[in-house]
């Protein structure tokens, strides 16, 4: 509403109360326009830093690495926008207020580069899931699906697909004490993965072909451990 309609409106008021009226309203739409972009943004980042992993198994890598994208690119744009807007709308009386918007997306980067979401998401599957990951090691134990000890793929059986990302495949290799098997939480575009190994003989897990860049000990019998 310019302020020529809206003394229409409201002829008591003057001209100079007419414009002010019209750009407080200009500023506080501008605000709240910031506000739920920087909302959007925001829990679409925290959700993807919480679900990447359920993500990846459910969709290609080639999908999951353009909708990374899109997530970064969305929140970095959206953050960026807030932050110049918060510098050059620095107006009386709003300050705190035109500020939220960055402030929020601001929070949202420090939890997911200060917290450790995705180690905490690693540590809820293995709580949730070892004990079927250890029923899953024993019926490939027992059905000798092993053979000459070469690394190999191997399908799980249906009931025991969801413990492995990336098709309910296993990764197999070596043979007696020697056994490792690798559950994937996750399976790159090229060979890039990470996941739980379970090592017959509690040894570390070195001989799947790839250098490991992260690893974590979770039992006698259980790594986690992530690819370069």
């Amino acid at each position: 509403m310019g302020s020529r309609t809206f003394k229409l409106w409201n002829p008591e008021l003057g001209d100079e109360e007419a414009n002010r009226w019209v750009r407080e309203e200009k500023a506080s739409a501008s605000y709240r326009l910031m506000l739920v972009l920087s909302l959007v943004s925001s829990v679409m980042m925290a959700a993807f830093q919480l679900y990447r992993w359920t993500l990846a198994d459910q969709v290609t890598a080639f999908v999951a690495a353009a909708f990374q994208m899109f997530i970064y690119v969305l929140f970095y744009g959206i953050l960026t926008l807030s932050l110049l807007y918060a510098l050059f709308s620095w107006t009386k009386g709003r300050r705190m207020r035109n500020a939220i918007p960055a402030l929020i997306g601001v929070a949202v980067l420090l939890m997911a580069n200060v917290l450790p979401l995705p180690a905490y998401m690693i540590d809820y599957d293995y709580r949730s899931n070892n004990k079927e990951r250890n029923a899953a090691v024993e019926y490939l134990e027992a059905n000798e699906w092993i053979g000459n000890g070469l690394q190999s793929t191997v399908l799980l059986p249906s009931e025991y697909r969801h413990l492995s990302k990336g098709g309910g495949e296993v990764t197999v290799r070596g043979q007696g004490e020697k056994l490792e098997i690798l559950f994937y939480t996750f399976r790159g575009i090229l060979d890039n993965y990470s996941g739980f190994v379970y090592t017959k003989d509690g040894s570390f897990p070195d001989s799947l072909g790839k250098e490991f860049i992260e690893s974590k000990k979770y039992s006698s019998h259980w790594y986690w451990v992530k690819s370069a």
